[in-house]
């Protein structure tokens, strides 16, 4: 009998089964179209190709070790694949938008719902929280996070919950969620295949890499499209105001290594020392391990920020167990600046640069112990008893070899082993002498920017040229949406941006020192202006907000900032003096004037929607233009976009 007559996967595509097709066991064949048939479709040729490719290799039980590879790749899948998301239409990015309507449709239907089974009796508060109970389960079945899940242990208002279930019930925040869980999903399925990593494309797949790609360029080709335009007429391209910002690499490294460098200033000042920490995840995380549970770079990025929360309770409650004894000590002051980046297998590890008082180095590496490796501690522990066993034998080769050489007997001396064990958290003390810390952390800055003065330097993860690997490291932290860079102490960075915008002098004594201080890039004198590190709340100039009188499409009251406030006189400096809009810049309508009857050449600010001389004489002419940017046609001696393409 042919097993194959009864079975039917309608979702397996023509070329699966061709690579099927010659799987002359029908029990495998069946396995196989079993396991293939869960998978997105864009996965299945692959997965189906190798499995063929293991099943022909001419060894003993070839189909035990084909099977094995199959289930084994199906199973780490599973937990990507195991939502109520439509994965074949997720893969597709041309069908989001119509997936994204459809649940939102779906979510109105469900409160719609509510409303009819709640009793007659209920009241509107309690229709809201019910409607909101069941929009967050069909929210979290779809592998998504709800617009409070961040909201914890604090009585949530009415006005949070409605703007929370309109947010539900909009397509526009659905469409949102679906790209990101896309490329979530579609990475982490790369990553069990095994297409990241040391051997294949480190830090991150070439999926994720040529997304990231035509995601800038796509962003790049936005920018020169738009114009910021005030109430006044005047107008700014928004490519040149991006790039006098942070959103420049150049500007975001220069101020990140300006940060770092006077806060190593402040930080010698105060007698601090300087300590390098380097914390990675358990095995387990580790997809080039094979205790990989599946568990994704995002997940794994959130284990550390979990940790690093009891961690920071720890530090400043000054409790902790060194040797199993419970100390009750003071507060730990402490500041710095950590920064993640991946393995060549995509899973995070932190580097933090760490800057205290030596008499509490002790107290803080104890408590950064115990919090980074309380989980899982069984590997630290047979890794160490295997490293203590390798050390004993060789100590005990060298006895031998040594009483041999002293009788003249002339034998090879054993190799010391490699202390390759490294548990999962490890730390350097930084020798002033031997260089900066600033100078210590400049490459891991520069490397998850933009590799600048990296030519030349090996990459440890894959041997390659630094430089050449930004764009994988980059393309890895926005595909996780990770935060590489983050300080630690530091008073507010938004004040200190907000006071650069204004370049002339202001009257209010308190505010001109330190809006003097940060136009001159002090860094370090801007600390002390603030209140000195770790201040916190208790900064004496803060970022002044405002209320917008219009609500957004979700009921919600946004606030913009407007300037800073300084605490002790209560004045305000007003650095942002207009109000900006967007505005496509082919749609600003300009009159041609006589250009559109006596020149031949296109005026040179329409080259930048694609209208060369040659689409300018059509244009004159009288017929439409398709450009890049939309479809053109001149009216009234009026160039009017009638039909954008992008945007």
């Amino acid at each position: 009998m042919n097993f194959r007559e009864f079975r039917n996967y309608p979702t397996l595509s023509a070329p699966v089964e061709h690579a099927l097709s010659e799987i002359d066991d029908n029990g495998s064949y069946n396995f196989a179209q079993g396991r293939l048939s869960v998978l997105p479709r864009l996965y299945q040729g692959k997965i189906a190709r190798e499995y063929a490719r293991l099943y022909h290799i001419k060894r003993r039980q070839r189909l035990y070790h084909a099977n094995k590879w199959l289930r084994k790749v199906t199973d780490l899948m599973s937990s990507t694949l195991n939502t109520a998301v439509d994965m074949n239409r997720l893969a597709n990015p041309d069908s989001l938008k119509k997936y994204a309507d459809e649940l939102a449709r779906e979510s109105l239907r469900k409160v719609l719902d509510v409303g009819d089974t709640m009793p007659e009796d209920a009241s509107y508060f309690e229709r809201l929280v019910k409607a909101f109970q069941v929009l967050v389960r069909f929210v979290n079945d779809h592998d998504m996070v709800h617009p409070l899940q961040a909201v914890k242990k604090r009585k949530i208002p009415q006005e949070e919950i409605e703007s929370a279930v309109l947010k539900m019930k909009c397509e526009k925040w659905w469409l949102r969620k679906l790209k990101r869980l896309r490329l979530h999903k579609l990475e982490a399925l790369e990553i069990a295949l095994g297409n990241v990593g040391r051997e294949t494309s480190a830090y991150s797949s070439e999926f994720a890499q040529n997304e990231f790609t035509a995601m800038r360029q796509s962003g790049q080709k936005w920018l020169e499209m738009m114009d910021l335009v005030n109430e006044h007429g005047d107008i700014i391209p928004m490519e040149a105001a991006a790039n006098a910002g942070v959103s420049n690499p150049v500007n975001r490294r220069n101020e990140l290594m300006l940060r770092i460098r006077e806060t190593e200033e402040i930080a010698t000042e105060m007698g601090y020392i300087s300590v390098f920490f380097t914390i990675t995840c358990p095995s387990r995380m580790h997809r080039n391990s094979p205790n990989w549970d599946g568990t994704t770079p995002k997940e794994a990025n959130n284990y550390l920020v979990e940790h690093w929360a009891g961690c920071r309770l720890h530090l400043n409650s000054g409790h902790y167990k060194p040797s199993g004894r419970f100390v009750r000590g003071e507060p730990v002051p402490y500041f710095g600046v950590r920064t993640v980046e991946p393995h060549a297998d995509g899973c995070p590890h932190w580097h933090m640069l760490l800057f205290f008082p030596k008499e509490h180095l002790r107290q803080i590496t104890s408590i950064m112990r115990q919090n980074f490796t309380v989980v899982d501690r069984g590997e630290l522990t047979a890794r160490r008893a295997q490293k203590k066993e390798r050390f004993a034998a060789y100590k005990k080769a060298r006895q031998i070899w040594g009483l041999k050489k002293s009788k003249g007997i002339h034998t090879k001396e054993p190799r010391k082993p490699k202390d390759v064990f490294r548990p999962r958290f490890d730390y350097e003390i930084i020798d002033p002498n031997k260089g900066s810390a600033a100078a210590y952390i400049a490459k891991y800055i520069s490397k998850n920017i933009d590799g600048h003065q990296l030519e030349n330097h090996e990459d440890e993860e894959t041997g390659k040229e630094l430089q050449q690997q930004v764009n994988p490291v980059l393309a890895w932290a926005s595909t996780w949406n990770i935060r590489q860079f983050q300080f630690q102490g530091s008073p507010s960075v938004t004040v200190y941006r907000e006071l650069r915008r204004i370049r002339e002098p202001v009257k209010e004594e308190g505010l001109e020192e330190i809006r003097s201080v940060a136009d001159e890039g002090q860094w370090k004198e801007f600390v002390k202006l603030m209140g000195g590190m770790n201040i916190g709340r208790d900064a004496r100039f803060k970022t002044h907000y405002e209320v917008t009188p219009t609500a957004n499409d979700y009921a919600e009251a946004s606030k913009e900032i407007k300037g800073v406030l300084d605490t002790e006189t209560n004045q305000t400096l007003l650095t942002r003096l207009f109000s900006w809009s967007r505005r496509r810049r082919d749609h600003l309508s300009w009159t041609c004037g006589n250009n559109c009857n006596q020149d031949e050449e296109p005026p040179e600010k329409l080259s930048r929607l694609g209208i060369d001389a040659f689409g300018w004489k059509i244009l004159k002419g009288g017929a439409r233009l398709k450009t890049f940017a939309g479809l053109f046609k001149i009216n009234n001696n009026q160039l009017i976009n009638v039909g954008a393409d992008y945007g």
